[in-house]
């Protein structure tokens, strides 16, 4: 599935919104009767280890888009008692659930996923999601035209996550198409501590291992500017003038990052954004700095990509393979026991080769 993820660069300006999807949630917000009781969260053990494994990315806040976690929900039903809802999954999560749930609940809700995740969706979604990207506004891309310094987060689950190829990408172009903005630049390198499940002592060491190789690399490549910084701290700072990425190679696990909300309201401007023309012009407001552009305009290649990706999920689940997966985890293994996450560990396997385009090179 690497074509659905292959270009990197956000869209940068807003498609067309032939249902009007901004103007409305643009208006005040009216009196959801979701918000009346919360009689309707998903309190298993299970989510709750969802928060804990995304954490501090997983944390709550609250913007005029609803950002949920569609495990929030009990049942997919609760999705009409509110006008939207952004999805703050990752490409894991949302392929699980629109395989669980094929068809949508009764009502006109609408669910925003981020645009880089179009692929996903089944035809008999398309007329309930929209699409959504975070973009930093004219004042906070003019101040980072020559930056103070560069944010590297560093919260490297496992190599679903991001991988060493994908790292030492992001430094060569980096290298390479700003190499002169770069000299003499303050890096970075926040740590973000997650929490593990269990069986977490092999995902310990992977993650170890990661970690200490990207800064290896940051090192061989930017000497002693490179120092650590504790995530929390940025939470206080002007960030006006910086620049960061977030190694969430293909948004395996999670699309929205509270760390990054609070980072681009502060003024920080992703790499990928870095040294556009000039900042976006956003169509969602969400602080003085950053906004969402969003729409709900299909393109004729993602209609194409998402009808291919359900036939392969569909094969997929038709083996033998996954039906007797799926049975011992229905009645043995619940979410994040054995080392699971969200669904039969085949699934989540499956799923990644189609994103990380191995070894169905040809999707």
């Amino acid at each position: 599935m690497q074509i659905m993820f292959e270009n990197e660069k956000p869209i940068y300006g807003p498609r067309r919104d032939p249902e009007g999807l901004a103007l409305r949630i643009n208006e005040p917000l009216e009196s959801d009767k979701i918000w009346n009781n919360f009689n309707w969260l998903n309190v298993e053990k299970s989510h709750i280890a969802t928060y804990q494994f995304l954490g501090p990315h997983s944390k709550r806040y609250v913007s005029k888009l609803r950002p949920i976690f569609l495990n929030d929900f009990k049942t997919p039903d609760v999705l009409s008692q509110g006008s939207h809802f952004m999805a703050r999954d990752g490409v894991l999560s949302l392929s699980w659930f629109f395989f669980k749930h094929p068809r949508p609940p009764l009502g006109e809700s609408v669910i925003l996923i981020h645009q880089k995740c179009a692929g996903l969706v089944p035809q008999s979604w398309r007329k309930r999601v929209a699409f959504y990207e975070f973009v930093s506004n004219e004042a906070s891309v003019s101040a980072a035209k020559v930056p103070k310094k560069c944010i590297f987060l560093l919260s490297l689950f496992d190599e679903r996550h991001t991988t060493l190829d994908h790292i030492e990408r992001i430094l060569t172009q980096m290298a390479q198409a700003r190499g002169m903005q770069l000299r003499g630049l303050d890096i970075e390198c926040a740590l973000i501590p997650q929490h593990t499940f269990k069986s977490s002592k092999i995902n310990l060491a992977e993650n170890g291992k990661l970690s200490v190789n990207f800064v290896t690399q940051l090192c061989s490549r930017f000497g002693t500017r490179v120092r650590g910084v504790n995530w929390e701290s940025l939470c206080s700072e002007n960030l006006l003038g910086v620049i960061f990425h977030d190694f969430n190679e293909h948004q395996f696990y999670y699309s929205d990052s509270a760390i990054i909300q609070e980072m681009m309201s502060r003024g920080a401007v992703s790499i990928s954004q870095w040294g556009a023309a000039s900042g976006a012009k956003p169509n969602i407001e969400l602080s003085f700095f950053h906004g969402a552009n969003v729409h709900s305009d299909w393109t004729d290649l993602e209609e194409a990509q998402a009808n291919r990706f359900q036939k392969m999920i569909q094969d997929f689940t038709g083996t033998d393979l996954y039906k007797n997966e799926a049975i011992e985890f229905e009645t043995k293994g619940r979410y994040f026991d054995h080392g699971n996450k969200y669904c039969p560990r085949s699934f989540e396997v499956m799923v990644y080769d189609l994103v990380h385009g191995e070894p169905i090179a040809n999707f």
